[in-house]
């Protein structure tokens, strides 16, 4: 299966847009899979389907804070570099969709129940497999600069 049908299997297996991005980089960052799943799972929907920041986005957010992240008190350096990767994933996702709310990329509100239904119906399956791929081509070069 190449990445996008693994995307929509994952999809379509009722993971989020966070749980399908950060899990596919679980051996950049050293962690298993069930954890992973477990500390995206309330990131779908632009947080919790309130149409804020695009899960596609936290997921990336969280593999980048997994692989680089601050664990020892004081540390600038990992918090400098965490942040400064963060910014370059936002700015690169910006320019290639023009913004990284979840409610401006899929064109409906899904924190509203009519919003819901229009995305439970399927039709924005292929915009989320964008923003999805967008964010794992994103996170393969910045973890090949390494």
């Amino acid at each position: 299966m190449d990445r996008k049908q693994i995307i929509k299997e994952k999809l379509k297996n009722g993971f989020n847009c966070a749980q399908v991005v950060a899990v596919a980089f679980s051996d950049k960052v050293n962690k298993d899979e069930k954890t992973i799943l477990a500390a995206t799972a309330g990131f779908g929907g632009g947080i919790a389907r309130q149409a804020m920041t695009c899960g596609a986005l936290t997921g990336a957010v969280i593999a980048l804070g997994l692989a680089k992240g601050q664990t020892e008190a004081n540390d600038s350096v990992a918090k400098d570099l965490t942040y400064n990767s963060v910014r370059n994933l936002f700015a690169q996702f910006i320019k290639i969709h023009g913004s990284t709310s979840c409610k401006e990329l899929l064109g409906c509100d899904i924190s509203t129940p009519e919003g819901l239904e229009i995305h439970k119906q399927g039709c924005n399956t292929e915009k989320c497999v964008r923003y999805i791929e967008t964010s794992m081509e994103i996170l393969d070069k910045m973890f090949e600069k390494e």
